[in-house]
């Protein structure tokens, strides 16, 4: 787990935007080593950017994807895994600027958020303790 606070102000002592005051990363990890399975959630959230001279600010945001890995066969040092993995699990689309009341600026595009991903593949590792 990791959380920042970040306040930037200009030299009369105002706040200037640009970054967002709250920000952290979550993580939870699960792992069975005797039946080969781990499987892990991510979080980042994102708290709101504060608001620029006319008033238009950044939303905040969360992006959250989780991972399962199975390992199937270890020949030595090495290890055949399969894994499926979801990113952006809640399908958050793109962050736009705000306006005052809260209304996205249409055109003002702040933050390339991907689609919903689905991933499963077949991954070879070396156990570096051996």
């Amino acid at each position: 787990m990791a959380y920042a606070y970040n306040k930037r102000e200009n030299p009369e002592g105002a706040e200037v935007g640009g970054y967002p005051n709250h920000s952290g990363f979550l993580k939870l990890l699960w792992a069975n080593p005797r039946l080969g399975l781990r499987a892990n959630l991510r979080g980042q959230i994102n708290g709101k950017v504060p608001p620029g001279a006319d008033g238009t600010y950044q939303p905040s945001y969360d992006l959250w994807s989780a991972q399962v890995n199975k390992r199937f066969a270890s020949l030595g040092a090495y290890g055949v895994n399969v894994y499926a993995q979801v990113d952006n699990i809640f399908d958050k689309g793109d962050i736009f600027l705000a306006s005052p009341d809260g209304t996205p600026v249409q055109g003002q595009f702040q933050v390339w958020l991907a689609p919903r991903t689905f991933q499963a593949g077949v991954k070879v590792d070396m156990d570096w303790a051996r």
